[in-house]
């Protein structure tokens, strides 16, 4: 039994062998039709053979006669004129163009001629119209077209009653049976009596009526029998309504006339005055005919009278009554006209209006646009309180956290705007801080009993340091990073700044943990003493690493990236100061005088901006940064204005304050000239990333594409419906039609070119939320009649760059630096002694200058002549005199290098110095 089993097993394995080669084989027949089933095939990828450019085709044959070409099929002449045209385009001989021209000419022939044989089919059958052939594609004429067909018919129908037609008709008229079709179709639409009258038969009633061609239509008034001409010849149904129509209109409008006439003069006469200018033309009528004899009888206030009719006629008192009716009769007349005229101007501009609307763009979605009145209006109805303006533009209260941006070339306004904004904050009481690159606030707004003035080189500024500003060991690295910022597109290694800021970091703490830090010594650490020196300095600090190595290029690039960073310190004076902008900030009142600490203003001259750029974009950093260490309250206000932001380093605070002041209460205003500019110094992505977080902004004139692109784009896009109209030109003049299409796109709210046309002072303002984008013109700014010096030249004497080199050795850095210490020690009441090699700088008391000189046996500096030699050169070399003050800037960018190339290197900026 076990060995029977196991035989079927062997035959089903065996089975199923045989079937999944079977399969394989059907796979691989199947597979070969199509490429590429098994993996190890590659698929050939038929490429698409380029559509070679269209031959040009031959000329056309010669063209056929008129005759022919008019029995030809419309698709054939469609083909011909196309052809021709091209040819005669291609070829620009005469005789091709001549024949061109008349080909569409006979194209146009037939077109009218088919025209002509629908007006004639249309007359013939009332019932049809050119609502198909022709559809009204302006919605502003449809509803224009349907509103008069619609007041056309109710006219016609409120009169069916009173008046009827008279048909003039003929047996021989031909014409005649097609006007029976339309008059059939006038009677299905409106019950108006019609009576056909024969023309031989009736010709008295045909001489009546003035009859002479046949089929003629009479509209007949039923009570007075008056008559008005409706057609001569037949007419179609639409122009037989429309001749009704005008017609009645006609004798209502001479209706009104003569009624409004007849009031006015029976107003403006008596009745008196009525009775004696109707007798007086009746004694003038009777006069002709009867002669002097006859008399007039007539009642005149309630007496009856008898009077000769040409004593009437030659009477005053009859005289002077014809008169004054006639001028109130004409008066009455002409005021009716003009009534008349104003009634129809009225009802076409109503008309017009409500077709005009109709083809007028419609606002779907998207921004709106509104004037600066219209929005002060609107602001006004919907009691929307608004405490702050900036001059003509108003804002929403509480919109000011989330902060401004203002942008417009010289000139267009920018500086105005921001003084009606500071004149409002120092209203209120709000506390602020603003730089400008120019003194023309502080000579508005200074107040020296509150505010402050930071600009080193002006004499009303206070004191600062470095030190001042650090109450936490991480303010250290905050400083650096905002003196040595990262430039956009640089191309050098970071790390050297990041070294730089390190360096920086460390000497500044370790001078300030050793008590005896100041401003000048601070820069000679970085840039004068040698590395082995400066290791001792920063010794147990990260800052080693960049002088562990046995080379010194590494610390020499550090201190050399240095250089240009930290220059504006040296406008500093040596004197520690005691102004701290993170104290200002944290003092919300004024110690003396218990009020609002007021305005800090930064500024410079333009020739002194370079140099305090980066001093000043630190401070602007610090007073950021010192806002967002304020505790959470959202109702105070102090303002952060920050006018010509290009003009500055990179601010690494910006965007933070930008983004989480809102809970601090600050107010960040941001200006600038050109947007390309901002975002050369921070990027595309972080000047779009500024300007995301402004969410109230004003714009006023751009002088380039750019910047005008640029801010059509923060303006916003709308979402319109508008309406396209195409001509197109008929075989007929009659013919041509004008058709009309809706179709919805977006467009620019303000284009480019509006904004580059922008005159001074005109600007747009696009504020946060759902509310339009104004325009608006802004007003001058009034001056004060206070005005005070926006700038004081600085008197004092202790500026660092007052105290680099000077006429005494003892003054002098580098060799004798170390004898100048050794003086100042030996003054020392404690004639305390420091071994320099050896220096336990906890140990240094807090009233020694700590100066740490050269090595003498390296460098020998000799100011006096501005000559650096090494004791392996030729001392005795003569050199010429050179201005101190010149070597004294160059002595900023000699930053010493290896001993080796010490020499080289010295020698080589002196040489420039001489020269």
């Amino acid at each position: 039994m076990m060995k029977f089993f196991n035989a079927k097993i062997i035959v089903l394995f065996i089975s199923c062998l045989s079937l999944q080669a079977l399969t394989a084989t059907e796979i691989k027949k199947s597979a070969k039709k199509e490429k590429g089933y098994w993996n190890y095939e590659i698929i050939n990828k038929k490429v698409k053979a380029k559509t070679p450019l269209p031959k040009a085709p031959p000329p056309p044959v010669a063209m056929p006669t008129n005759e022919v070409l008019m029995q030809l099929h419309p698709d054939q002449i469609k083909i011909l004129v196309q052809t021709w045209r091209k040819h005669a385009v291609h070829t620009m001989n005469p005789h091709d163009v001549s024949e061109a021209l008349r080909i569409q000419d006979v194209a146009r022939k037939k077109s009218a001629a088919y025209a002509a044989v629908v007006g004639f089919v249309i007359q013939q059958n009332p019932n049809l119209t050119l609502a198909d052939e022709v559809p009204i594609t302006n919605a502003g004429k449809q509803a224009q077209f349907d509103r008069r067909e619609l007041a056309m018919n109710k006219l016609i129908l409120r009169y069916e009653k009173h008046y009827g037609l008279l048909y003039f008709t003929s047996k021989t008229c031909e014409y005649c049976r097609i006007q029976d079709g339309v008059l059939t179709q006038f009677l299905h639409d409106f019950n108006y009596t019609i009576k056909t009258v024969e023309l031989q038969k009736n010709s008295k009633l045909a001489l009546k009526f003035n009859i002479k061609q046949t089929p003629s239509i009479i509209l007949v008034n039923k009570r007075t029998k008056k008559w008005i001409p409706v057609t001569f010849g037949a007419s179609s149904l639409p122009s037989f309504k429309e001749n009704v129509y005008r017609k009645r209109v006609s004798l209502f409008s001479l209706f009104i006339s003569l009624v409004y006439v007849a009031a006015y003069t029976n107003i403006n006469t008596s009745n008196n005055d009525r009775t004696l200018v109707f007798n007086y033309y009746q004694s003038f009528l009777m006069n002709e005919i009867s002669g002097e004899q006859g008399v007039n009888t007539f009642v005149y206030n309630n007496k009856l009278l008898k009077i000769k009719h040409s004593k009437v006629i030659s009477s005053n008192s009859f005289i002077n009554a014809k008169n004054n009716f006639k001028s109130t009769l004409l008066e009455g007349f002409i005021q009716s006209l003009i009534l008349s005229f104003l009634i129809y101007m009225i009802i076409s501009f109503y008309i017009g209006k409500y077709g005009k609307n109709k083809q007028d763009d419609k606002f779907l979605r998207g921004g709106a646009f509104i004037s600066n009145q219209a929005f002060t209006k609107s602001l006004k109805k919907k009691q929307i309180n608004q405490d702050l303006r900036l001059g003509e533009v108003p804002t929403l209260k509480g919109i000011e956290t989330i902060h401004f941006e203002i942008s417009g070339a010289t000139g267009t306004g920018k500086s105005q705007t921001l003084k009606h904004l500071i004149k409002d904050i120092k209203s209120r009481g709000d506390r602020a801080i603003i730089y400008s690159s120019s003194t023309e606030f502080i000579s508005e707004f200074y107040d020296e009993s509150r505010d402050i003035i930071l600009n080193p080189l002006d004499d009303r500024s206070p004191n600062w340091s470095i030190w001042n500003e650090v109450e936490e060991i991480y303010h250290y690295d905050d400083i650096a990073a905002s003196l040595i910022p990262d430039v956009e597109g640089d191309q050098g290694d970071p790390i050297w700044k990041g070294a730089s800021r390190l360096l920086f970091a460390d000497i500044a703490r370790k001078l300030k943990e050793n008590g005896g830090y100041s401003t000048r010594l601070f820069i000679d650490s970085l840039l004068i003493i040698s590395n082995e020196k400066i290791k001792k300095i920063i010794d147990n600090t990260l800052s080693t690493i960049i002088f562990s190595g046995n080379e010194n290029k590494i610390a020499d690039s550090v201190r050399f990236t240095l250089v240009e960073s930290i220059k504006s310190l040296r406008f500093l004076t040596n004197d520690r100061g005691s102004f701290s902008i993170r104290k200002w900030v944290k003092n919300e009142k004024n110690e003396k005088e218990e009020k609002n600490s007021g305005f800090v203003f930064i500024s410079s001259l333009g020739d002194q901006h370079e140099v305090l750029k980066s001093l000043i974009s630190c401070w602007m950093d610090i007073f950021a940064s010192s806002i967002l260490s304020l505790p959470e309250d959202k109702d105070r206000r102090i303002w952060l204005i920050i006018d010509e932001l290009p003009s500055l380093n990179k601010l690494k605070s910006l965007k933070r304050i930008l983004a989480e002041s809102r809970k601090y209460g600050c107010c960040v205003v941001i200006g600038y000239q050109s947007y390309s500019e901002v975002e050369s110094i921070y990027g595309k992505k972080g000047a779009e990333s500024l300007s995301d977080l402004t969410a109230s902004k004003i714009f006023f004139r751009s002088n380039d594409y750019f910047n005008a692109n640029h801010t059509s784009q923060q303006l916003g896009k709308e979402e319109i419906k508008t309406t396209n109209e195409n001509l197109a030109m008929g075989a007929h003049q009659g013919r041509d039609s004008i058709s009309i299409t809706e179709t919805e796109k977006q467009k620019e709210l303000v284009l480019p070119t509006e904004i580059t046309n922008l005159k001074n002072l005109h600007g747009f303002y696009r504020l946060p939320g759902n509310h339009p984008v104004v325009s608006f013109k802004q007003t001058l700014f009034k001056k004060g009649k206070i005005q005070v010096d926006g700038f004081v030249n600085s008197k004092k004497t202790n500026h660092i760059y007052m105290l680099e080199g000077g006429s005494d050795d003892s003054d002098n850095l580098g060799g004798n630096f170390s004898d100048n210490l050794s003086d100042n020690l030996s003054n020392n009441p404690d004639d305390v002694e420091i071994d320099l090699t050896e220096t336990n700088f906890n140990s240094v008391p807090d009233y020694v200058a700590m100066e740490i000189p050269l090595d003498k046996e390296q460098y020998s500096l000799n100011l006096n002549t501005g000559v650096e030699t090494s004791q392996d050169e030729d001392k005795s070399e003569k050199v010429e005199q050179f201005d101190k003050e010149q070597y004294s800037s160059n002595l900023n960018t000699n930053v010493k290098t290896s001993q080796g190339e010490d020499e080289k290197v010295e020698q080589s900026i002196m040489s420039r110095g001489l020269d």
